[in-house]
């Protein structure tokens, strides 16, 4: 069994550039593919044992890894057309990245964690003097002035009441309160396949997860986002940018890596479009953005695939998770649909729905199955380009349903 691991580790923590070298000479990756064979085998003939548990979950972590690594390098040898390839889309953070270490706690990354998203804060204001500080410099004001316990008093408490008020355990508005303000780098790490932050991402996902799915047959209302512009869906997601743009297989969308929020006040609403709520020491106003909006449709869920938005501080504002799949249904012209408030915007409405999935195997939601951290992997042929995905068992629908439905 140590020997499967150290073969497989050895495979996966290639560089690129040295998997590419061995693309490129066939032979090489054959002889690779090979021993994977073998490797197989061997795994269908194992008799497992007590006290190889941790050797089998690295043996999958490694050969997910591996996986990611052979599909890119795929997916940059085909044909390049118009369509955007599905084996990116809508797998569970540990087909992303892999599971975090079992004694691993959100508040272990704090640290790393918070750094990061005060770099990414300070570099998006030319006038901030901090965007000069160092990654070192900035993990030294996180040590002393932003631990958990300051930031939690000073900043998110308030929050945190909110969402117990409404029907929160204290623990997972602590989750959501103090962790949403660092979607920037949970992302980043997501569109890296990185381990980095992935107790983090595991927490923030799953309380989300459990919230959207608490109450499957209440559907949360319609909620709004303008589209372009100061903090828009485009500014934090880039692929929102190209949301019409249709791939090979007639599919519109995207899946936002960071977690996308949405409101339906109908203070956010005037004749010319989106109402920006800018708050500042002088009070709240509102700017409007010259921007298309889009509309976050709410369904029920489905087995253990959700649709719906999770509602957060008030009945009008609310959230997807980071790794949320959102498919363009139309587009309505200006001035005929009406918004919060019975205005009828000058701009463009973009309706989507959403679609996500508990982060992990759906025993640890509560269910008997024997999926522990990935599903059935098939190939599909769509006219002369292969395109890999995820089948999640139990769920009895495959990727594909989520963009023909």
């Amino acid at each position: 069994m140590l020997c499967m691991g150290a073969c497989l580790a050895r495979a996966s923590a290639r560089p690129d550039e040295e998997l590419t070298d061995a693309i490129r000479a066939s032979s090489g990756l054959r002889n690779e593919t090979a021993l994977l064979g073998t490797l197989v085998s061997l795994m269908e003939g194992y008799v497992a044992k007590e006290g190889d548990e941790a050797v089998l979950r690295d043996t999958l972590q490694l050969a997910q890894k591996l996986v990611g690594v052979a599909q890119r390098h795929l997916i940059v040898l085909l044909p390049q057309e118009t369509a955007t390839c599905r084996a990116g889309y809508l797998q569970t953070l540990d087909e992303l990245c892999g599971e975090p270490a079992m004694k691993t706690q959100w508040e272990d990354e704090w640290l790393e964690l918070r750094a990061e998203a005060l770099q990414m804060q300070f570099a998006c204001d030319p006038t901030d003097p901090r965007r000069h500080w160092t990654a070192e410099r900035t993990r030294t004001f996180v040590r002393e002035e932003n631990t958990i316990e300051i930031f939690q008093a000073s900043k998110r408490q308030q929050s945190i009441d909110d969402l117990v008020k409404r029907g929160w355990s204290n623990e997972d508005a602590r989750v959501y309160a103090v962790l949403s303000v660092c979607g920037a780098p949970i992302a980043r790490a997501l569109r890296a396949c990185s381990l980095d932050y992935a107790a983090s991402t595991f927490a923030l996902c799953g309380v989300l997860f459990n919230r959207g799915s608490s109450s499957p047959r209440m559907v949360p209302p319609v909620l709004y986002r303008h589209l372009r512009g100061a903090f828009s869906l485009s500014a934090t997601e880039s692929g929102w940018g190209t949301i019409e743009q249709v791939d090979g297989t007639g599919f519109c969308g995207l899946v936002s890596y960071i977690m996308t929020f949405a409101d339906c006040d109908s203070s956010n609403f005037g004749p010319l479009g989106y109402l920006r709520r800018f708050q500042d020491k002088a009070g709240a106003r509102y700017i409007a953005e010259e921007s298309d909006i889009v509309a976050f449709v709410s369904t029920p869920q489905e087995d253990t695939v959700a649709h719906a938005a999770v509602l957060t501080y008030t009945a009008s504002t609310g959230c997807f998770p980071p790794n949320t799949l959102f498919r363009l249904r139309k587009v309505q012209p200006p001035g005929s649909w009406e918004a919060p408030g019975g205005l009828f915007p000058n701009q463009r409405l973009l309706v989507v729905t959403a679609t996500y999935l508990p982060p992990v195997g759906e025993e640890r939601f509560g269910r008997s199955t024997p999926s522990k951290l990935c599903g059935d992997v098939t190939a599909l042929t769509y006219g002369d380009r292969v395109v890999l995905h995820c089948r999640l068992r139990q769920t009895h629908c495959q990727a594909t349903a989520y963009y023909e439905t």
